[in-house]
């Protein structure tokens, strides 16, 4: 039996205000949660666009991007914007801020946030990457009657380190001009308009095709250049 429009506009409200309930009650979780799913989804669709060339997703990308999503993204951002409301606070917190205020919070975003969180963000997702790949060429070979040495992971004998910061190096720069570029109009429409409980939420959203310009550059970037 099929949904009416009536009953699918039911279903989509009842959903919002559950995750908006949610958003009030377990702020970190939600935004934890928020952020890991739009971690996953971007990457599924950066693979799609540049897809691998034997055609499959890569999972281990998937899991890497989802993980930090979660335990990092959402977390440290819900974290950021109330730092950043108590170091640049409003006396009258109805009334709209001013540009000056505004302009202040979008250069410490800029250039005190941004730069060190993408170098750990493509640091970390490049050993994850690396680490989660060992597991599974672990598993694979496990009947092969090979070495503790022979299969060691690539953390553990120094070469993730080497690859990582490889990868780092080729799409860093790239990458943090780009976001200099994007998220300078997106965090001014964020500090202006967006009250502070749904600024992840909105950064969320738009943080979708950006990461999958990263993951797109990421993949299309050889190692070493």
């Amino acid at each position: 039996m099929s949904l009416s429009k009536e009953d699918n506009e039911n279903i989509l409200d009842k959903l919002f205000q559950k995750y908006m309930k949610n958003l009030q009650e377990r702020p970190v979780l939600t935004k934890a949660c928020t952020s890991g799913a739009i971690s996953f989804l971007s990457n599924i669709i950066s693979q799609k666009i540049a897809p691998n060339p034997d055609g499959k997703i890569a999972w281990r990308s998937v899991a890497a991007y989802t993980s930090f999503g979660f335990f990092i993204t959402g977390p440290l951002f819900h974290n950021f914007y109330l730092l950043l409301d108590k170091l640049f606070p409003r006396k009258d917190k109805m009334a709209p801020m001013k540009n000056q205020d505004i302009a202040k919070m979008i250069i410490f975003d800029r250039l005190v946030l941004a730069p060190p969180y993408l170098l750990v963000f493509l640091y970390a997702i490049a050993i994850l990457e690396l680490q989660l790949g060992w597991f599974e060429h672990k598993k694979l070979m496990s009947s092969a009657n090979m070495s503790d040495d022979e299969t060691a992971s690539p953390i553990l004998i120094g070469q993730g380190t080497e690859v990582a910061m490889k990868r780092v190096k080729a799409t860093f720069w790239t990458i943090l001009k780009m976001n200099w570029r994007v998220f300078t109009i997106v965090q001014y429409i964020n500090f202006r308009y967006v009250p502070i409980k749904y600024r992840v939420l909105f950064g969320n959203v738009i943080a979708l095709f950006f990461s999958i310009y990263v993951a797109v550059k990421r993949r299309q970037t050889p190692v070493g250049k």
